[in-house]
């Protein structure tokens, strides 16, 4: 789903040695994050319905929530995404242009700010199509924010902690990379 730049690079540098066990372990280690991705998607695709998460704590206030943003982000594959204010979302500016680019747009964006849906919205054929553009509508609403001061710091304290990895290079002395989309159109490169 969205690859880092070290995996990318270490991808690259392992396909270009000689060496067939080296292959065949970073195959077997793909097939295996790819299950194991799978099997996340399986367990969490049936339990979030666009309400919050309700569980016990150890502690007296009772419950926890746990937001769409939060859920969504928490996502094996959605390392990258910083969680995007709610505020930031709330206000139209930020939103101009992406009603028009994303289906169900209304539906999504209620689905993201954790909204009872309206009536009309009961309508839709399929509750997938609306998680999609969430999905989709998430990702574009998150290349904005990034470019905010609170988005780039949330970024930059993940840069710093390491989040996104490092280097493969030995001379690069685990130098830590930055994530880099090519283009603005989801669905066409990965991350």
């Amino acid at each position: 789903m969205w690859n880092s730049t070290a995996a990318s690079i270490q991808a690259g540098s392992t396909s270009s040695t000689n060496d067939p066990s080296r292959e065949q372990n970073f195959q077997h280690q793909e097939e295996d994050e790819e299950e194991e991705e799978e099997e996340l998607l399986q367990e969490s695709s049936g339990r979030y319905q666009g309400e919050y998460y309700e569980s016990d704590t150890s502690n007296d206030t009772g419950t926890e929530s746990l937001t769409w943003i939060s859920w969504f982000c928490s996502l094996s594959g959605h390392e990258y995404f910083a969680e995007v204010a709610e505020d930031f979302i709330e206000d139209d500016f930020n939103l101009t242009g992406l009603n028009s680019t994303v289906p169900f747009y209304k539906e999504a964006l209620e689905k993201i700010l954790d909204v009872e849906p309206e009536e009309e919205s009961l309508k839709v054929p399929d509750v997938s199509l609306v998680e999609n553009s969430a999905e989709v509508l998430y990702g574009m609403i998150h290349q904005r924010y990034i470019l905010t001061r609170q988005g780039l710091q949330q970024m930059v304290d993940k840069y710093e902690n390491n989040h996104f990895g490092h280097c493969p290079r030995v001379y690069c002395q685990p130098t830590a990379v930055v994530p880099c989309g090519r283009n603005d159109h989801p669905g066409l490169e990965t991350v």
